[in-house]
């Protein structure tokens, strides 16, 4: 039986990398994150994806359209107390996080599934080698 230890070895280095790779999303927000919006109540930090896509895109149209309306009417377009710019950068810094964690959670679970697929002695060799590493 063939053993694909080195393989398994070199597919973990290049998770790790890919993980390196990873800018962590920033949190900080311009709005409260709660939205009355077309009488009803969105919470960002709750949405998916694919929620805040089409809340994106609808706040997107209403932004827009207020921006053809400049010549007529110069204050800019406000829901829940902000301004619709900063919904929609809201917007974008949730799904960024969003697709982070989910990024880093698929990276974890292919690390634990090659994990899985070392053999019980190249597993106990890379347990005293981290060991060691942590003694020196």
């Amino acid at each position: 039986m063939p053993n694909n230890d080195d393989r398994i070895i070199e597919l973990k280095k290049l998770i790790e990398e890919k993980e390196k790779e990873i800018v962590p999303a920033s949190l900080a927000s311009k709005t409260t994150l709660i939205l009355d919006f077309n009488g009803q109540k969105y919470n960002l930090n709750v949405m998916t994806l694919s929620e805040l896509q089409i809340l994106f895109c609808q706040l997107q149209a209403l932004q827009t359209a207020n921006e053809k309306l400049s010549g007529f009417y110069t204050e800019p377009l406000s829901i829940s107390g902000f301004c619709v710019v900063d919904w929609l950068d809201d917007i974008i810094s949730k799904m960024n996080y969003l697709m982070t964690k989910n990024k880093k959670k698929e990276l974890e679970a292919m690390k634990k599934q090659l994990d899985k697929l070392l053999s019980d002695g190249k597993r106990t060799e890379l347990l005293l080698d981290e060991i060691m590493e942590k003694l020196k």
